[in-house]
């Protein structure tokens, strides 16, 4: 699970809100030293860059085109300065949501949310060509179930043995059994080279972090 942090989404605030953030950073870092005793940059220091940028981004409103060299430089020293702040941040926090709310930064998300498992069967639509030998396959779509990775075995002339699907793991002892196995990433798929006449087995397939659906039934078509 990737721990949460300091955003960094600051640097993009427009500039009323980058200086009110400012602010409310050294009121939150400097004024509670219990929660954060020994900062990277003294007060006196966050207040000396901050009032260097805060008089050229009144210049740079006034004059933009004379100014914007200098807001550019002084805005990328108040920038590293926070980042500093914010990294010093992290190593008190390490990854404690409340310290970061009370340093005055915003705590990123936690995206790696748990995937929750695919109960149903994947399932799909096969027809014949566009080609002599082709099948054109497409996996239905799984909603709210995280990433899911779709992929489809292809028996040729026979369904697979029982046994082949073990908790996602595809096993043929068989080597009469002949097969296709496609687990490239489109939804939509062709099997090409497939005998003309012969009956063929779809079995779709999905997968997640949580694991893999069951095996259902396989769609039959004459190619």
């Amino acid at each position: 699970m990737k721990k949460i942090n300091c955003s960094l989404s600051f640097r993009e605030y427009s500039k009323p809100n980058y200086s009110l953030f400012c602010e409310r950073v050294e009121a939150s870092v400097y004024d509670n030293s219990g929660a954060f005793p020994a900062p990277p940059v003294t007060q006196a220091e966050f207040k000396d860059i901050f009032a260097k940028y805060s008089k050229i981004e009144v210049q740079y409103k006034i004059a933009p085109s004379v100014n914007k060299t200098n807001f550019i430089n002084v805005k990328n020293d108040m920038d590293n300065t926070l980042t500093k702040i914010a990294e010093y941040v992290n190593t008190v926090a390490n990854g404690n949501e409340s310290i970061i709310n009370l340093s005055g930064f915003v705590p990123t998300k936690n995206t790696a949310s748990k995937s929750a498992p695919i109960e149903n069967a994947a399932t799909g639509t096969v027809k014949r060509g566009p080609a002599a030998g082709q099948i054109s396959l497409e996996s239905t779509a799984i909603k709210g179930k995280g990433t899911v990775n779709y992929s489809v075995v292809v028996a040729i002339g026979a369904p697979l043995p029982d046994g082949s699907f073990n908790n996602g793991v595809f096993v043929v002892n068989n080597t009469a059994v002949n097969c296709v196995l496609d687990y490239t990433r489109p939804r939509k798929k062709v099997i090409s080279n497939l005998p003309p006449g012969s009956k063929v087995y779809v079995y779709f397939l999905a997968a997640n972090p949580a694991g893999a659906a069951p095996i259902g039934e396989p769609i039959v078509e004459t190619v």
